[in-house]
């Protein structure tokens, strides 16, 4: 289906609990750390701009969320 600012990605650990056959503590574990971990990615392109190359610097995602209480 895709996914995009209006079309948020969720994940929810009784799902991944399902699908891995896991605890739900690990489930919640691994879905945190993931998202921790992807929150910090980022990546690098050139653009030419006034025959000079720019460099930028984004993130995958901009914004994460997750409930903390395990």
């Amino acid at each position: 289906q895709g996914f995009n600012a209006l079309n948020p990605v969720r994940i929810h650990a009784s799902e991944y609990e399902k699908q891995f056959n896991v605890s739900k503590d690990a489930a919640y574990k691994a879905l945190k750390d993931a998202v921790l971990s992807l929150f910090e990615r980022q990546f690098t392109f050139t653009e030419l701009q006034d025959e000079k190359l720019k460099v930028v610097k984004s993130r995958w995602v901009s914004q994460i969320a997750y409930v903390e209480d395990r």
